[in-house]
């Protein structure tokens, strides 16, 4: 069953897949918003806290 669905697949018409490839190059891909890191010394101890979209997370 499997090599006849291979089969299948290859018969169709190879402008249409070059078509979907040259899509998915001209496609824009979504920036990832960075999460930074900021890293603060309170007497001994380092105290990380997570920042995203400028907006920093208190630490409780």
């Amino acid at each position: 069953m499997e090599i006849k669905r291979r089969q299948e697949k290859g018969d169709r018409e190879p402008e249409v897949s070059l078509m979907t490839c040259s899509q998915r190059k001209t496609k824009k891909k979504k920036k990832k918003k960075k999460v930074k890191i900021k890293r603060k010394q309170k007497g001994n101890e380092n105290v990380e806290k997570n920042v995203r979209r400028k907006r920093s997370i208190r630490k409780q």
